[in-house]
């Protein structure tokens, strides 16, 4: 057998193997990359948002704020880029109108979370309504003193 003759493709089949890995033109953000928030963000597509939106048990929620958990399970998304590409995707109309129905019950949402065990375990509920106060405050719609419910 000649070895030379099954040496020769092995090396052209690596070499071409090697070079279509540095070619890589992929523009995304790959696993690992680092990237701005306004990179990452620009990458989030409506089906990622829906996907961050995690179904939320309102009887895990005070009961004055049972109405608010649509809009906790909407925009109390944990994760920054996802929740900063949904603030860009939405209309003034929108998160003005998100800002009207949940600003009159921030000390109630407060109250709550502040009696929570401070034991590093939090539900996704009050997760949510966490991350959807950090949406009013990433939106400047957080007022200097929230109003009573």
């Amino acid at each position: 057998m000649n070895t030379h003759a099954i040496r020769m493709p092995l090396f052209v089949l690596g070499f071409l193997y090697l070079s279509a890995c540095m070619s890589n033109t992929h523009a995304g953000p790959q696993h690992g990359d680092i990237g701005s928030s306004a990179e990452l963000t620009a990458t989030v597509t409506p089906a990622d948002i829906r996907a961050a939106q995690i179904p939320l048990d309102p009887a895990k929620v005070p009961v004055g704020l049972r109405s608010l958990t649509p809009l906790a399970q909407q925009w109390g998304i944990a994760d920054d880029a996802v929740r900063d590409a949904m603030q860009a995707q939405s209309s003034e109309g929108q998160k003005a109108a998100f800002a009207d129905k949940v600003i009159p019950h921030l000390k109630e949402i407060d109250a709550w979370l502040n009696s929570l065990p401070n034991d590093g375990q939090m539900s996704d509920e009050a997760a949510a309504f966490m991350f959807m106060q950090s949406a009013l405050t990433e939106m400047d719609l957080y007022p200097m003193e929230p109003h009573d419910g």
